[in-house]
């Protein structure tokens, strides 16, 4: 849906350990879980995150 909208683009969206920013590929592969995200809007490069658990 976000790369629907004009000029931008997903750089990248991850699920990562909290712990160590691994990159995880099964929710027991961690206790505490972060998803990560960078998206392009024009010139500009948003980051964010958010704790799940």
């Amino acid at each position: 849906m976000i790369n629907q909208a004009p000029e931008t683009a997903v750089d990248y969206l991850e699920f990562c350990d909290a712990k160590s920013f691994q990159i995880i590929h099964n929710w027991n592969e961690a206790e505490h879980i972060v998803c990560v995200t960078a998206v392009k809007v024009g010139e500009v490069r948003l980051l964010d995150n958010i704790l799940l658990n």
